[in-house]
């Protein structure tokens, strides 16, 4: 990822290597089936298939760098959070127009972040929300091997789907126990 980062020092040049990232992740896609026997396994926790999730994290992190220069950033701020339980719905309800619905949480999350820098929210950015802020990378860090273990060594997610909750209640609870 530094290598990525190094090579994308503007909004176009993320762009472009979102684009790299779609076609390498289009080709693992397309023959990692051949190779193992539980593709899903793969595509959904390997780094060629979720490229195009960090490369939308990229190119927020460049709209925000060049938000410094924009007029009118409040609105397009409030459009762009407006925006956001929307895609949210899409993405959940399955309503995607096309391609894998997990590639449509980077712009999701890109419109968040990007919104929330434009018209920052008390309710949302506040001091507890900075310090998680500090803190999230060694979150990002050990993240996959807490929800494996939750996942694949202990029955906690199962029981939480099987209280029978809305996709948006299991997901909070389900986000709130991964993060605990």
């Amino acid at each position: 990822f530094p290598f990525i980062y190094a090579r994308t020092k503007s909004v176009t040049l993320a762009i472009r290597a979102l684009v790299v990232a779609f076609l390498v992740a289009a080709a693992f896609r397309s023959v990692i089936g051949n190779l193992v026997a539980d593709s899903a396994l793969y595509i959904n926790q390997s780094i060629f298939g979720l490229a195009p999730m960090f490369m939308f994290g990229i190119i927020a992190f460049y709209m925000v760098r060049a938000a410094g220069e924009w007029k009118h950033k409040r609105v397009i701020g409030a459009l762009l959070l407006a925006s956001v339980p929307l895609q949210f719905y899409v993405i959940i309800h399955g309503l995607v127009p096309f391609g894998p619905a997990i590639y449509w949480q980077g712009p999701m999350f890109g419109c968040l972040l990007v919104g929330l820098y434009l018209l920052p929210l008390r309710l949302l950015v506040n001091t507890a929300t900075v310090w998680l802020g500090n803190i999230s990378y060694s979150i990002y860090l050990v993240h996959s091997p807490v929800i494996v273990v939750l996942a694949y060594r202990s029955t906690v997610y199962q029981h939480i789907h099987a209280l029978g909750l809305g996709p948006v209640e299991t997901y909070a609870l389900a986000l709130g126990l991964t993060l605990a």
